[in-house]
């Protein structure tokens, strides 16, 4: 099982863009409803849409994952 450069650059980002996205939720969350409201200008859609990109990304970090551990039992089997 091995790691390219570009596989360990795909996870950082995703792991970075759910930091960051889990953050700006915080953020969202923590504004009153009259100035979220003033601000976003929507009742919560914002919030939803970033919960699922953030699933989307989860599940994109999990798919990578699973791959790079597939291959890696695969090149075990081939071993033995």
């Amino acid at each position: 099982m091995t790691w390219s450069s570009e596989d360990m650059k795909a996870l950082g980002v995703a792991g970075e863009n759910i930091r960051k996205m889990k953050s700006l939720i915080d953020e969202l969350e923590s504004l009153s409803e009259p100035l979220y409201k003033d601000i976003i200008g929507d009742d919560g859609q914002t919030i939803e849409r970033c919960h699922r990109v953030i699933h989307r990304m989860q599940a994109y970090v999990k798919e990578l994952e699973e791959i790079k551990f597939k291959e890696y039992n695969e090149a075990r089997r081939r071993s033995i």
